[in-house]
């Protein structure tokens, strides 16, 4: 995708179309590879940062539900 500039067909090396994965999985790795380079913690770093992103979301519901702290790191 990075090669051809299409952003909405991902596709195998030989050009056939590869549907695989949803293609916002595709377009995580891209975001990482586009950031900085061509590497495999590039590829995993918009993943890491959603579940980043969802561990404190979590966190900040518990607080704000029951204002407990050994909850909210539970």
């Amino acid at each position: 995708m990075r090669e051809s500039g299409d952003w909405l067909t991902p596709r195998y090396a030989d050009g056939t179309a590869r549907f695989r994965k949803p293609i916002v999985a595709y377009w995580m790795v891209l975001a990482g590879f586009s950031a900085f380079e061509v590497s495999p913690m590039c590829g995993r770093l918009a993943a890491l940062l959603c579940g980043l992103t969802t561990v404190l979301v979590v966190y900040a519901m518990t607080w704000d539900v029951w204002r407990r702290k050994d909850l909210a790191l539970a």
